[in-house]
């Protein structure tokens, strides 16, 4: 850990909430992403709103129903179903993938998660739709730190773990983004497609967006 140690944990929280920022909804990620976790925001904030938050978005009611969600976003989450079903279309030909598509399977949820995975088939890196699983998960625990399920150390060691693995695993801000944005589709039906587009876009583009003033390979260990 670094001498100044507050000056490292206001760094890290500003680049790790940048990579959590599309997750937030209404103007919340442009809050979120210029200032960090203290008494005062989450006064702001409101603990019980944000643990009705968790709780609609992931019927989270507990610290032990937090930490098992949070533990499923890091260690399986959507990307084992994604990446099953590229697997499965990889082999196939461009006619033989619709007509698999459209034979095998008659559940409009099915239907449209292979119709997604089969979208992004070649155009993410190997990591796949690891992006949107590990935003989920950052996201969660500077919530559950907030709402006290977690320790700041332990909520920071947590995040820099998964921040460093997307580091690890994508090239850019873009590739995240755009990956996690697969990972959004996947999950999602189209009527959340648009509201996710523009926190992206405003996230890449936006003068004042932190995507714009922070190196992706920013050092978090140091």
């Amino acid at each position: 850990m670094p001498e100044n140690t507050a000056k490292y944990n206001k760094h890290v929280w500003r680049y790790t909430r940048t990579l959590c920022a599309i997750c937030f909804h209404g103007n919340e990620h442009k809050y979120m992403t210029h200032y960090g976790l203290g008494k005062i925001r989450d006064a702001f904030l409101g603990r019980s709103r944000l643990k009705r938050k968790m709780y609609t978005t992931h019927k989270i009611p507990n610290v032990e129903a937090f930490r098992h969600v949070a533990r499923w976003y890091l260690t399986e989450g959507n990307r084992l179903e994604f990446n099953e079903m590229q697997n499965r279309l990889s082999v196939l030909s461009k006619a033989d993938r619709q007509k698999y598509m459209s034979r095998e399977h008659a559940d409009a949820e099915q239907s449209h998660k292979l119709m997604v995975a089969n979208d992004y088939l070649m155009l993410l890196p190997r990591a796949g739709i690891m992006a949107y699983d590990f935003a989920w998960h950052i996201y969660l625990c500077q919530i559950g730190h907030a709402v006290g399920y977690l320790s700041k150390p332990e909520a920071l060691a947590k995040i820099v773990h998964a921040a460093t693995s997307l580091q690890q695993n994508y090239n850019s801000w873009h590739e995240f983004y755009t990956a996690f944005m697969a990972g959004h589709r996947f999950v999602h039906n189209d009527t959340h497609l648009h509201k996710g587009e523009r926190l992206m876009a405003y996230m890449l583009t936006h003068p004042s967006s932190p995507a714009r003033k922070l190196d992706w390979q920013t050092k978090l260990i140091v």
